[in-house]
């Protein structure tokens, strides 16, 4: 429901942040961009980066793959995977990419 608002453009990153800590949360792992943090002072995160490209094409070769896998029983049966799966395709597939998505394992 919150990351569907969000991604319709109904609520704001802010909105999404507080509802979030209404809902008990104080960690987030994917919603806090760049520019969001750097916004907001009292907000830590975590950046990680690679020593080189090569070192990132491994690390990416490790966790591709678990796209496919959450396409598959049981994960399938699960209500949250079946809500999530839209946007882990987006962000696997497309932003990955550059809106390759075929190529998202190349």
């Amino acid at each position: 429901d919150l990351f569907d608002a969000w991604e319709e453009d109904e609520i704001d990153m802010d909105e999404v942040h507080e509802i979030l800590g209404l809902r008990g949360f104080n960690a987030t792992f994917k919603t806090a961009n760049y520019k969001w943090v750097a916004r907001n002072e009292d907000v830590k995160a975590i950046l990680t980066v690679r020593d080189n490209p090569d070192k990132y094409v491994k690390s990416w070769l490790v966790a591709a793959p678990f796209l496919e896998i959450v396409k598959q029983r049981p994960f399938t049966w699960m209500e949250t995977v079946d809500i999530l799966l839209p946007s882990l395709e987006a962000e696997y597939t497309m932003e990955t990419t550059g809106g390759d998505p075929e190529n998202y394992l190349n």
